[in-house]
């Protein structure tokens, strides 16, 4: 039996069985089904504009759109280097954790955790934004990242995520759970007299502190102060006061 032959590429080829059965029994077109395909065709017959345009953000798989919002960050730069560079190596000098933890951490994650610490030894828990902790310790948001990532592995912390649907999330409460870690930051002295440090705060422009407005210089620096357990004597609850202050992600 000799099959009908279809060109293709120039060259011919011979049509399957399956696919003349396929062309023998396909329904005859109507008239009308006719007029129909071809007013589509040529325009002639309009059909129903879209609802919503597509977009390239929304075609795009979930993984391309969180790097899309990613790259849109800006870059995070401390206006003066010297001064962050300090305040890294002060901050992961300290006392902020006992010499059977601190081995664990590098000089920079020990920065990072000295903040969390301050904030726990006052408030007991830290709800500080990633940037927050970065630009107190003067470091990137990287290695604020890295230390609470390894500190929750080796057993030193818990991180509490409070996401809001359709919202902006909140930050994440970080909370102590080493009891060796709580015991020492109980017992021990106010960090700020460890460090010696009068005005410990995220590096600024020059410009600003030149314009205080309405006391703001002497509040943030209070601030900064309590953010990495600072305060002049100040003494606060180091475990057991796990409030949750509202205060959304930065």
């Amino acid at each position: 039996m000799r099959w009908p032959m279809v060109a293709a590429m120039g060259e011919a080829f011979p049509i399957s069985a399956a696919l003349a059965r396929s062309l023998a029994n396909r329904p005859k077109l109507s008239a009308s089904d006719v007029a129909i395909m071809n007013g589509y065709l040529t325009g002639a017959m309009p059909t129903q504009p879209a609802s919503k345009q597509p977009t390239s953000f929304n075609i795009l798989s979930p993984h391309l759109r969180r790097m899309k919002r990613l790259a849109g960050r800006k870059w995070q730069q401390s206006p003066d280097r010297a001064a962050s560079m300090a305040r890294k190596r002060k901050l992961g000098g300290s006392s902020g954790m006992p010499d059977t933890i601190r081995h664990h951490y590098t000089e920079g994650e020990r920065a990072v955790l000295t903040v969390i610490a301050g904030e726990v030894k006052h408030h007991g828990l830290c709800d500080l934004s990633v940037d927050r902790i970065a630009a107190i310790a003067g470091l990137s948001r990287t290695t604020v990242q890295n230390a609470i990532r390894e500190a929750r592995a080796l057993g030193h912390l818990s991180v509490e995520s409070r996401p809001r649907k359709g919202q902006k999330n909140l930050t994440n409460l970080v909370r102590i759970v080493s009891p060796e870690w709580l015991a020492w930051l109980k017992r021990g002295p106010s960090l700020a007299r460890q460090i010696g440090f009068k005005d410990f705060h995220p590096t600024k422009n020059q410009d600003k502190n030149n314009n205080p407005r309405d006391g703001k210089s002497r509040t943030d620096s209070a601030r900064g102060k309590r953010c990495m357990g600072l305060g002049e004597g100040e003494s606060g609850p180091v475990a057991g006061n796990n409030h949750q202050r509202g205060r959304g992600n930065g």
